[in-house]
């Protein structure tokens, strides 16, 4: 399993103002966006099936809106 990283894991993000979390999965290939910039490629084993869930750590709180699944390419 191949993770490459283009930041630090723990990325510095502002309290208190939204932000746009996206993730894209093609195949095997994952891709993690924060505010647009892309922090995450990740190669998977085998594609993904299932089920998208949202979580966050249980001292966050957290609020969620324009949450969009899509088929694409």
């Amino acid at each position: 399993m191949e993770v490459r990283e283009r930041q630090a894991l723990f990325t510095p993000t502002a309290t208190r103002q939204w932000h746009d979390l996206k993730v894209r999965v093609n195949g095997t290939k994952v891709e993690g966006y924060l505010d647009g910039k892309l922090y995450l490629e990740h190669t998977l084993s085998q594609p993904l099936s299932g089920r998208i869930g949202l979580w966050s750590k249980a001292d966050s709180h957290m609020h969620f809106a324009d949450y969009t699944v899509a088929a694409g390419n």
